[in-house]
């Protein structure tokens, strides 16, 4: 009972002077030597022995991404504000790849259609059941008069023409689906570019 008693005790962050419950601060010996320093540069009489809260370090990290900056590029660019704003605000930079709204012409949408229904397994059933009944019409009950007797010959005119036709739209899809994979991951590196 004491112990909870002790995490909502209010305490005051020794930066900001702020109250804030003991759960919400942070131990400065748990802090990187560099966070310490950016901390004790906030405020001159916090030490490692005290505590801090959040809003406070995220202050100090801030302080320290621009020093970082200022060090490493000499000056800090419009970029750089807007990481620095980014990390500030703890929003995102780049946006979420949204492919819903994508202008996709009838060529395209109608090889994605035909890919989606010749990799599905209703597909293979449906085509099986089909060859099975050819062969059956053909074979059984038309035998004297059937219209593509034994070897089948126009079926595999049929089957070499759906071949044929389907594997080039298959590729049409899968190479815009590759574009379109290869262009996330070029922003997906931009994001981890930006976030290290």
């Amino acid at each position: 009972m004491k112990k909870q008693h002790l995490d909502i005790e209010a305490l005051e962050c020794p930066v900001c002077h702020s109250k804030k419950k003991r759960l919400e601060l942070y131990p400065g010996k748990v802090l990187r030597a560099n966070l310490v320093s950016a901390l004790q540069s906030l405020s001159g009489d916090w030490t490692v022995e005290k505590s801090v809260c959040a809003a406070c370090l995220r202050k100090a990290r801030l302080k320290l991404v621009e020093e970082m900056l200022k060090e490493d590029k000499g000056e800090i660019g419009a970029a750089e504000v807007e990481v620095l704003k980014s990390i500030e605000n703890q929003t995102v930079i780049a946006k979420e790849l949204d492919f819903t709204n994508e202008k996709i012409s009838f060529g395209n949408a109608l090889s994605d259609k035909i890919a989606a229904v010749g990799g599905s397994w209703t597909f293979i059933i449906t085509f099986l059941a089909m060859l099975f009944f050819w062969i059956v019409l053909n074979t059984l009950m038309l035998a004297k008069s059937s219209f593509d007797p034994y070897p089948y010959i126009l079926l595999n005119l049929i089957l070499s023409c759906v071949a044929a036709l389907q594997a080039p739209v298959i590729m049409m899809s899968q190479n815009r689906k590759e574009a379109k994979d290869r262009h996330e991951l070029n922003c997906r590196r931009g994001r981890a570019r930006v976030s290290s």
